[in-house]
Formats: structure tokens, C-alpha cells, sequence
């Protein structure tokens, strides 16, 4: 995803020249599970993007903006990833801001419900919930809207089922649920919009989550028997393996993270 954001914005018409810095190897990186890499990747590619944006001209400024979010939004999750949820909330708010100056109001949708996504995850599911559901009914659609809007507003019903489920409160996530199964079915297949999956596989998928979070697992077990073998997913399939990465990680390893973590975040410093 910083990739592509950055390769597609220097390849454009700018009037402002070539951006400095180098981009990272590849948008896979992330998807991957690659994320120590890309500890050494985002902050370089950070300063070719905050260097393109502070050249910018009025007509293009808005979508520099927009790609320099997209940096921080990476840099944000690749932080949740290795367990630095102070600094990705950061990040994370910093991306929501550059978006707001941007054009693309479903992209600043989508960067709002990761800020809820990081509330998640430090465990304040109530306020996940709030951030969710506010800004899904900022971008509710009231009329036939284009196939990318529906998925921007179902993936937020997604993330506020799962804050609610976590907040112990199920009838409220099962609503969420379903209104998120009605806009999939409009949508009609697995897509990935803004870099965020949703479709009838991803509501089926947080069914399961939901049921077995709130302990209802027959249902958890029946949403799981309508996941369809190969669903149009896409996931970093080495996360569980960093959130539930055992205590006894060797000392060498842990300082070894902590040490590219620590220049990632001077990364981030540094463009901010």
C-alpha cells in the first residue's frame, strides 16, 4: 500500500519535481506480515511524501495530502502490529488529518474507523463503538451510491459489531451484523476498497468473531459452516502470530523489535 501511494504520486503530472527518499519494496510487504521490514521502509518513504506535499501547488496539494495519509495509516498499523499502541494511535490520528485536507471523503471514512480499530485494540471498546458508528452515519447512503461507498460504510457496521461484542453487549453487535449482511449483499462479492476487505466473506468472518467473543458459539460455528472455501480475502496472515506471540520471545529478539520500532517511530517523528 505505501508503494503504491508513493509510486503512483510520483509518477503523476507534479509540478513540484520528484519527491526525495525511496519508496518501500512493495505494497505486499504489509500484507505479507512482513512488518520489521517495514520498519525500515515507511520512514524514508515518509520523507518522500512529506517533501512532495510541502512542494505541492494548490491543485495538487489535496492529493499529496491524501498519499501522505496513506504513509502515516501504514506506519500506524505496522505499530499496532509490534505492539506500540500509543505511537500508532498517533500515527493514525496524524493520517486523519491529512485526509481531511484531502478530497476523498471515503478515504478519511476509512482511516476513522482504523482510529476505532486502535481503540479496540487497547481495550476501550465502548469508544470504538462510538467513533464507528458516528462515522458510518456520516456516510450513510440515502440513494443508489457507487459499489466503494457501500463497502467504506458496511466495513464500518463490521468494526462497531466487534467493539460492541467486546463491550459485552451482543444484541447490539448482532444489529450491526445484520445491517452490514444487507449492504454485502448489494455489494455482492468480496472487494477490497481503500485497502480495507469487506463482503459476504469479511461479515461472515466477524459473525464467527462476534460469536465466539461473546461465547455464543453454536452461531459461531454455523457462520463458520457459510465461509466459502476460498473467500476474496485479503489478511496479513502472520497476525495472530504477532498478537499472540508467546512471553518467552528471546531477550535478543524483543530488543532487536524494539530497536527497528524505535526507528520507525523517529520516522514518523521526523515527517510529522
Amino acid at each position: 500500500m505505501l508503494l503504491t501511494c508513493w509510486a503512483t504520486w510520483r509518477a503523476s503530472r507534479c509540478p513540484c519535481g520528484t519527491p526525495r527518499g525511496r519508496s518501500p519494496t512493495s505494497g505486499g510487504t504489509y500484507w505479507s506480515g512482513k512488518y520489521e521490514q517495514l520498519t525500515g521502509l515507511i520512514p524514508q518513504a515518509l520523507t518522500g511524501l512529506r517533501a512532495t506535499l510541502h512542494a505541492a501547488d494548490t491543485v495538487v496539494r489535496p492529493k499529496a495530502a491524501e498519499h501522505l495519509a496513506r504513509g502515516y495509516w501504514v506506519a500506524a498499523s505496522t505499530l499496532t502490529h509490534l505492539r506500540q499502541p500509543d505511537a500508532a494511535f498517533l500515527a493514525v490520528r496524524r493520517a486523519v488529518d491529512l485526509a481531511d485536507s484531502g478530497d476523498d471523503a471515503l478515504l478519511v471514512a476509512t482511516l476513522k474507523g482504523s482510529v476505532s480499530w486502535q481503540l479496540m485494540v487497547g481495550g476501550r471498546f465502548g469508544e470504538a463503538e462510538r467513533v464507528a458508528v458516528r462515522t458510518a452515519e456520516s456516510i450513510e447512503p440515502h440513494r443508489d451510491v457507487p459499489v466503494p461507498h457501500l463497502s467504506a460504510y458496511g466495513s464500518l457496521l463490521v468494526t462497531a459489531a466487534t467493539a460492541a461484542a467486546r463491550d459485552d453487549r451482543r444484541a447490539v453487535a448482532g444489529d450491526f451484523l445484520g445491517a452490514a449482511a444487507e449492504v454485502a449483499q448489494r455489494v455482492g462479492s468480496d472487494r477490497t476498497d481503500h485497502e480495507t476487505p469487506f463482503g459476504p466473506s469479511q461479515v461472515t468472518m466477524q459473525t464467527v468473531d462476534v460469536g465466539v467473543v461473546t461465547e455464543d458459539y453454536t452461531a459461531a460455528l454455523e457462520a463458520a459452516s457459510r465461509m466459502p472455501a476460498d473467500p476474496g480475502l485479503r489478511w496479513p496472515p502472520a497476525a495472530a502470530t504477532w498478537l499472540t506471540e508467546p512471553a518467552r520471545t528471546s531477550t535478543w529478539a524483543r530488543k532487536r523489535r524494539r530497536s527497528r520500532c524505535c526507528s520507525l517511530l523517529r520516522g514518523c517523528h521526523r515527517s510529522g
